[in-house]
């Protein structure tokens, strides 16, 4: 395996470490901004659960379930790698995710919120629920990047090479 100390360095989203981190950031920016719209993350119901149905969401779900496993045959191997490997294709499975569901957004965009009535037009429990799914995400982010001694920052700015969403929290 070649390792490229130049790219490690590199504030960059090529770089795998701070693509991670950043994608943490991400996540912890979209939890805060719930927070501040009043939509703090809750206990979802089974029956909540069951309005995650994009494919996305359920694939991105049953490799959640799948980190245990993982972080199991990392440590009895003595490959710390793996840990690297699955939480970088976690992080690029969900900013795939969150990039192409622009129309249907985790969280009411400020233009909807600005016309009277709004709140009867929006899906709360689908947004509970994305935002448990969410809060789960980010946990097994800090934790692989702990293992892996990186740290887990809850806010970054914006590398160069980001391509900014419209209504895109940072």
């Amino acid at each position: 395996m070649d390792f490229d100390i130049d790219l490690a360095k590199k504030k960059s989203l090529d770089n795998p470490v701070f693509y991670v981190q950043y994608g943490h950031a991400r996540l912890s920016s979209i939890l805060r901004k719930a927070e501040s719209m009043g939509l703090a993350s809750e206990a979802v119901s089974a029956d909540g659960w069951k309005s995650l149905v994009h494919a996305d969401e359920l694939a991105i779900a049953s490799r959640l379930a799948e980190y245990p496993e993982v972080v199991a045959n990392a440590a009895a191997a003595r490959e710390p790698h793996r840990i690297a490997f699955y939480v970088q294709e976690l992080a690029r499975e969900f900013q795939s995710y969150f990039t192409r569901l622009k129309a249907d957004p985790i969280l009411p965009p400020d233009s909807l919120r600005r016309e009277e009535g709004w709140e009867g037009r929006w899906d709360f429990p689908k947004t509970a629920a994305r935002l448990a799914w969410i809060q789960a995400i980010r946990i097994v982010y800090a934790n692989a990047l702990a293992l892996l001694g990186v740290s887990a920052p809850e806010r970054m700015d914006r590398p160069a090479d980001a391509a900014l969403v419209e209504g895109e929290p940072v």
